[in-house]
């Protein structure tokens, strides 16, 4: 038995290290690659870490969520200076007044950042 002890220990570390190779492969984890525009998402493509790094960045700003028409909009001030509008949506589509509204904006001061995938021919051209 002392003679075979050995053998049965080498195979025994070599089932445990095979073991080990498989069971790893098998929890691989896959990258989320969904883009997602919700401020709750904390997936690789989400907006959870932009929407809570701007009150860091921007620590006296009060940050509003809007889903209205820029014509909608009654937060925003044409007549303030040093505001920041940031949009972020998977399709910018504005009409001619809305632009114009924006525009108004812009010439009173303040700042405006769109991030989109898709951006109407208008908003393109403007």
């Amino acid at each position: 038995m002392k003679k075979f002890l050995p053998y049965i220990i080498a195979g025994l570390v070599l089932l445990l290290l095979l073991w080990l190779v498989f069971s790893t492969q098998q929890t691989r984890h896959v990258l989320d690659e969904r883009i997602s525009f919700n401020k709750r998402d904390k997936i690789p493509y989400g907006m959870y870490v932009a929407y809570h790094s701007l009150f860091h960045i921007f620590p006296n700003a009060s940050v509003i969520v809007n889903k209205k028409k820029p014509t909608l909009w009654d937060s925003l001030s044409i007549s303030t200076d040093k505001q920041a509008l940031i949009i972020i949506s998977p399709r910018f589509m504005p009409d001619e007044t809305e632009l114009r509204r924006l525009w108004d904006f812009v010439k009173a001061g303040n700042t405006v950042f769109i991030s989109s995938h898709t951006l109407s021919y208008d908003a393109q051209n403007f």
